[in-house]
């Protein structure tokens, strides 16, 4: 396992036109979890330190699920040091994930947004975005993405979700490539991280919402709400229309009746 005081490899700096910041990316054959390896090095790694690898042993998803990684797949986190409001970190997983989906889409691929941090095609689920933030040497943010790429794990996890491939539809890019591009569209949609990492997006995201006028189950801790997906709010909060009214829900667990 990696840990604060192993040597990093030599970083390679990635530029995209008309951005004004560098990425530093950081490729390894194996790590435990790219999100972990980050939280380790957020008092000595700079700001957009991207962290990248082949293969995690250790691999996490919300509430602390496993994500199986294995080779084939693109596996990267990143560093905002430091981060912008924590508020923002929801809604920095939808955007990358609406990113993803216009990838998807540029390939043929018609990916949705599985509030409120998966990519599903089919209802089958293909990458998940984990965005997670601290205090500490000050104020940070790291955003997590795995996916599948040329397999599938083949398990289901916990809330029936099948996983799928993006292999499944088309030949899939190399990983540095995907990476490359998804960095290169987050520069390009939100350029300042003072921003709403949102504006401009609710409409796209609204369009790929999965489950989008369906009836849902509602998941939050011991509570369990039914309604049919209305839409996403400006702060990434979920719609849902009950037999009670329209909710919003900042957390939960989504799932079809």
């Amino acid at each position: 396992m990696n840990d604060s005081r192993e040597p990093l490899p030599e970083a390679r700096e990635i530029c995209f036109p008309g951005s004004r910041h560098r990425w530093l990316l950081y490729h390894f054959s194996t790590l435990d979890s790219t999100n972990d390896f980050l939280h380790r090095r957020t008092d000595s790694l700079p700001d957009r330190s991207v962290v990248t690898t082949d293969v995690q042993t250790a691999g996490r998803g919300r509430m602390g699920r496993s994500w199986i990684s294995p080779p084939g797949g693109l596996y990267f986190s990143f560093l905002l040091s430091p981060g912008p409001s924590p508020d923002f970190a929801p809604r920095l997983g939808l955007l990358v994930a609406d990113l993803v989906c216009d990838l998807l889409e540029e390939s043929g691929i018609p990916g949705q947004v599985k509030w409120p941090n998966d990519v599903v095609v089919g209802g089958r689920k293909m990458a998940g975005i984990l965005p997670e933030c601290g205090n500490h040497p000050q104020p940070w943010m790291i955003v997590g993405l795995g996916m599948n790429l040329a397999g599938i794990p083949g398990h289901t996890d916990s809330r029936g979700l099948v996983p799928s491939h993006w292999g499944a539809f088309s030949d899939a890019p190399e990983p540095m490539a995907i990476l490359r591009d998804i960095l290169g569209r987050l520069d390009a949609s939100w350029p300042d991280r003072n921003l709403d990492p949102l504006q401009g997006r609710l409409a796209s995201i609204g369009s790929r919402l999965w489950c989008r006028g369906q009836l849902v189950r509602m998941i939050r801790g011991p509570e369990t709400f039914t309604g049919t997906v209305s839409g996403v709010a400006p702060d990434g909060c979920l719609i849902l229309a009950t037999s009670a009214g329209m909710k919003t829900f900042d957390s939960g667990e989504l799932r079809p009746v």
